[in-house]
């Protein structure tokens, strides 16, 4: 109870920033839809309408999205369904930002990508429910804690920051972007660097620690454009107490609508080697994409399968 009570304190002193302002409150409203067909033969063969979000497979997804913004503080919720079911409050918070916005709160199920790695999204905060704190003491560089909150209300409020992730991020315009943090309940680290000095060439690097279960992911991806055309090559490395490999060379040509190109999936995980040939066209329409491609396993061509996803938003 004590709990709820300061939750509640909390939100109701942030409420109070957000329509204290002198700047009349500003709504924003934002969705997207998105879907797709796969078709899939070999066993089970058939076409369904699938789309493969997250690695999750669903049909349908729609999101809602109002955000309410007065000065340095606001309001936002993101309602969501899959395959038209009922929706669910998948983002909702309060935030405020104190001291020119060199502090900053956000309090309830946040949207945090601050100190998250670029590509697998390591230490992000989306959809997770608690109370983040971000400094900013300089620019470029911000720190951040964050403390979980469960729900329903059954853990003490002491036993809650016992569970704290920690972020750090430093951006250094036109050279690179730097992420870390650690997340103190589950004893997992991890980091990540976006290198921006190279002109035309993108390098990445992440990984994420696990250490209770001595688990360790490593990934890689380097490209290099050349007026319409990029080179691309990702790796990634999991290390438990075997190595499992994924290599993935991938070229992509620019047209006027969007893109064509077609990667090699290499997967090596002890003995069993996996290779799969996936082209795919990129067309781009009003506010929204659709591709199409196709994924070709070497070993068993027959096993193929298609796809179409489409994406629209606003």
């Amino acid at each position: 109870m004590k709990k709820a009570i300061v939750l509640l304190l909390a939100l109701a002193v942030l409420g109070g920033a957000v329509f204290a302002q002198d700047d009349a409150p500003a709504l924003k409203l934002s969705g997207a839809l998105y879907g797709g067909l796969v078709y899939a033969n070999g066993d089970g063969a058939g076409l369904k309408f699938d789309r493969w979000y997250g690695s999750v497979p669903d049909a349908f997804r729609v999101r809602l999205n109002a955000q309410l913004t007065a000065g340095n503080s606001g309001l936002k919720f993101r309602l969501q369904s899959n395959d038209f079911s009922a929706p669910v409050i998948t983002q909702g918070y309060m935030w405020s930002g104190f001291l020119d916005n060199m502090i900053k709160v956000k309090l309830g199920k946040l949207d945090d990508y601050t100190f998250a790695t670029v590509y697998n999204a390591y230490g992000n905060f989306d959809g997770v429910t608690g109370a983040e704190f971000i400094l900013a003491p300089i620019d470029g560089l911000k720190i951040g804690a964050f403390v979980p909150v469960a729900l329903p209300n059954t853990v003490a409020i002491a036993d809650q920051f016992a569970g704290t992730d920690f972020g750090l991020a430093y951006a250094i315009p036109d050279v690179a972007n730097i992420v870390a943090g650690y997340q103190l309940g589950e004893n997992v680290m991890w980091a990540g660097v976006d290198v921006k000095a190279i002109e035309n060439v993108l390098a990445r690097v992440e990984a994420k620690l696990t250490f209770d279960t001595s688990t360790y992911v490593i990934w890689e991806r380097v490209a290099y454009t050349m007026d319409a055309l990029t080179l691309q090559l990702s790796s990634k490395q999991t290390i438990t107490d075997a190595l499992a490999l994924n290599v993935t060379p991938n070229v992509e040509y620019a047209l006027d609508f969007g893109a064509i190109g077609a990667g090699v999936g290499i997967d090596l995980a002890g003995t069993d080697l996996t290779i799969s040939i996936d082209p795919y066209l990129d067309y781009n329409v009003d506010s929204g994409s659709i591709e199409i491609g196709a994924g070709i396993p070497v070993m068993t061509p027959a096993g193929f399968s298609v796809y179409a996803f489409y994406s629209y938003s606003f």
